[in-house]
Order: C-alpha cells, then sequence, then structure tokens
C-alpha cells in the first residue's frame, strides 16, 4: 500500500494528506477508505479534474462527490465544516484494521 504523496491536477490537495490520525497506526485505515480522493473547491472544479485525461475520484468542499466511474452524488445546501463523522467510512471494520496492521509489521 503506497501512501506517499501524488502529484495531483491542479495542485488539489488528496483528502489522505489532509487527514492526522492521533496514532500513525490508524493511518492505513484512512488510506483503505479514501485512497486517492482528491479536494476541489467547487463542482466546476472536480469535473474538470474528475474527467480530465485521468480519471479521480473527487470531492468538493461542500461534499458533492464525483467517482471515478462518473457517478455523482452527495452536496446539498448547507455546508458543515470540520466534522468528520465514522458514516464517511462504513466499509472498514475492525477486522480490516486488524489486518492493515498485521500487514505493516
Amino acid at each position: 500500500m503506497d501512501m506517499s504523496p501524488i502529484q495531483t491536477p491542479e495542485g488539489v490537495p488528496r483528502l489522505f494528506d489532509l487527514i492526522r490520525p492521533k496514532e500513525k497506526k490508524f493511518a492505513p485505515a484512512f488510506y483503505k477508505a479514501l485512497q486517492n480522493t482528491l479536494v476541489a473547491e467547487n463542482l466546476q472544479q472536480a469535473s474538470r479534474i474528475a474527467y480530465g485525461r485521468q480519471r479521480w475520484r473527487v470531492v468538493t468542499l461542500d461534499g458533492q462527490l464525483i467517482d471515478k466511474s462518473g457517478t455523482m452524488s452527495g452536496g446539498g445546501n448547507k455546508v458543515n465544516r470540520g466534522g468528520m463523522s465514522s458514516k464517511f467510512v462504513p466499509d472498514v471494520t475492525p477486522e480490516i484494521v486488524s489486518n492493515l496492521e498485521r500487514e505493516r509489521t
């Protein structure tokens, strides 16, 4: 699992690089869930990036998501900032975390 920094279109950040887990051992779990999802300012920028020469998974600051397959979801009128809930990574079970920890050692 290569979690090292990557080159991104338009210099947008990778969501994983914005996460600061309380303990480094949890970083692989975050990477497994987020992978190379990029963060765009708005839907216009997200569309440019997602549908460019290389396909990217892109989320906007207001929560709209464009998946690599091209599907769009999320968003809304209310902007929530600064809070991350566990519903964002429902597919990371304690078993997956244990497996990732074993792989690291």
